[in-house]
């Protein structure tokens, strides 16, 4: 092998060793976007669960509610009908007993 030849190919061999470090930065650089991301992910994923949960109780809330409601619409309805003292709202007699 000539002077030459061995100062090419130490150039080269320079040259691949050069690029071989940038792929495994590049590399690292990618691993370390990928995991940020999949924790972006799995926070939304534990926000999005926490929101739905909250909805349920909300929406079950909803629920009760709206048959507390018929139920004091009906005591209305019997008590307009029979001239009866009109009944407490629903969650009136709640606060009362929570104020005494």
């Amino acid at each position: 092998m000539t002077a030459s030849e061995r100062i090419r190919f130490a150039e080269r061999r320079h040259h691949i060793e050069l690029s071989e470090h940038e792929i495994e930065s590049r590399s690292d650089e990618l691993l370390h976007r990928e995991a940020e991301f999949e924790a972006d992910v799995i926070l939304r994923e534990d926000r999005l669960e926490r929101w739905r949960s909250e909805l349920t109780e909300l929406e079950e809330h909803l629920e009760r509610r709206e048959r507390d409601l018929a139920g004091y619409v009906d005591q209305l309805q019997g008590a307009v009908s029979y001239s009866e003292p009109l009944p407490s709202p629903p969650g009136i007699t709640e606060l009362h007993r929570r104020s005494a």
